[in-house]
């Protein structure tokens, strides 16, 4: 067997674990998806979205702090336009 078979034999068995193992893994998913999102109930769920890019004094650094309580997010995205007024406030 020449050198050149020899790799070009090695090169097909880690491409076939390769995609055996992409198959496994794709199956796995479609099975058992994994959870998204962040359980309903009290408190906060804090999303860090700093941006850092190197050297000095260069990025950007905050924090969102998104409720867990369904009601308190959708009061949250409501438009301003569909929101009922306050009591004793006119709709003039």
């Amino acid at each position: 067997m020449s050198f050149f078979s020899s790799i070009a034999l090695i090169s097909g068995a880690i491409l076939l674990i390769l995609l055996v193992r992409a198959v496994w893994v794709v199956r796995s998913e479609l099975r058992n998806p994994p959870a998204r999102g962040a359980a309903p109930g009290p408190g906060e769920t804090v999303i860090d979205v700093s941006y850092h890019s190197g050297g000095a004094g260069g990025g950007h650094s905050a924090e969102i702090r998104m409720s867990r309580d369904p009601q308190a997010q959708a009061k949250i995205l409501m438009p301003l336009s569909a929101r009922q007024p306050k009591e004793g406030q006119n709709d003039d």
